[in-house]
């Protein structure tokens, strides 16, 4: 079971993901992600954005897609927002819930708009971790210390 201080960074890493991704792809270059959300009863969604749109954020192991979209749902409603629950879990990417007739307005909204083919929104870029090749001539090397400790154990 995760600490209380792990938990919350793993769900603040969700949030930052939603709010840059907003920003890079041209979305909404203020978006953000909301400490304390729920604290202020206007600011409760976890990516605060201007575009229509309320977004909840679970990072968890264990998923409840359908009873935290409701309460996603309760909350965005009084706002006249679209409900968006953003789901990832370790090792995964995120992944999008929302209702059925809320994608197609999406893409109808998008078609009225002009957008009706064309190649695909470009994925943001992830930092990947170095492999422990490309580590070896650090002081921290998993290489230099796998090396150590076999060298402690012969000596």
């Amino acid at each position: 079971m995760l600490k209380a201080r792990s938990a919350k960074a793993k769900g603040s890493r969700l949030e930052k993901f939603l709010a840059s991704t907003l920003r890079e792809l041209g979305l909404d270059k203020h978006a953000t992600r909301m400490p304390l959300s729920g604290a202020i009863p206007e600011l409760r969604e976890d990516v605060y954005t201007s575009l229509p749109i309320h977004i909840e954020a679970k990072n968890r192991e264990t998923w409840q897609p359908l009873q935290w979209y409701k309460e996603t749902k309760d909350k965005a409603q009084p706002l006249g927002k679209l409900p968006i629950l953003a789901l990832s879990r370790n090792h995964e990417e995120a992944y999008i819930f929302l209702a059925a007739s809320d994608f197609f307005d999406i893409f109808k909204q998008a078609h009225l708009a002009g957008w009706t083919s064309g190649p695909r929104l470009a994925k943001p870029t992830k930092k990947r971790r170095a492999s422990i090749e490309e580590t070896k001539d650090f002081a921290f090397s998993k290489e230099k210390q796998l090396r150590r400790g076999s060298d402690e154990e012969k000596g």
